[in-house]
């Protein structure tokens, strides 16, 4: 859910694809051997060009930085998640 409420934020569209975790489709493991979710695949010229993001913090980093290029995404990242984070200093 973290991954797309930073897609969303970002106003970014991709594709979405409900899973079945139980029944995960080749597909799905041929770009994740892991096998876990959330996955996303950024396509490329063509399949070794391809990069895949699995971790959610870094799908929303990646999302936020391609909305806001002349930001880290950290940096954005950061504003939504800890935004009172200068008072726990």
């Amino acid at each position: 859910m973290r991954a797309r409420l930073g897609i969303l934020f970002a106003g970014l569209t991709v594709e979405l694809r409900e899973i079945v975790l139980k029944n995960k489709p080749a597909q799905m493991l041929a770009i994740s051997p892991k096998g876990t979710v959330p996955v996303l695949e950024l396509a490329g010229g063509d399949r070794s060009e391809r990069l895949v993001i699995e971790e959610s913090r870094e799908i929303v980093e990646w999302a936020l930085r391609k909305s806001d290029p002349g930001k880290s995404g950290t940096d954005l990242f950061s504003l939504i998640y800890f935004p009172y984070n200068d008072r726990l200093r």
